[in-house]
């Protein structure tokens, strides 16, 4: 690749209602591992590239440095308690996220 192959993807993320923990934000660069249902600090999750930003109110802001010219999705996770990772309820909605995303 030759670098105006390259850009910076900003990401906004709205609404954040506090500062706690960490915010996760992956970029994907296919459906496969977008739609997989690993937690993100599973060792076999795969994500194109993952920043971990600490979160302000109401708006975060971060930047993907040097992404190649393409098709991604993304994914946010505010990790309240800080472990890594999305944590998930058992009852009453068995799997469903607990913490915001």
């Amino acid at each position: 690749r030759v670098l105006s192959d390259l850009t910076n993807l900003t990401v906004e993320i709205t609404d954040v209602t506090n500062t706690d923990g960490q915010m996760l934000v992956l970029l994907f660069d296919n459906s496969a591992d977008y739609h997989s249902d690993k937690n993100v600090n599973d060792p076999d999750a795969h994500f194109f590239r993952k920043l971990i930003v600490t979160p302000q109110t109401p708006t975060t802001t971060v930047t993907f440095e040097g992404v190649p010219a393409g098709q991604y999705a993304i994914h946010v996770i505010h990790d309240e308690d800080g472990d890594g990772g999305m944590d998930r309820m058992i009852f009453p909605f068995t799997g469903m996220p607990s913490e915001p995303y």
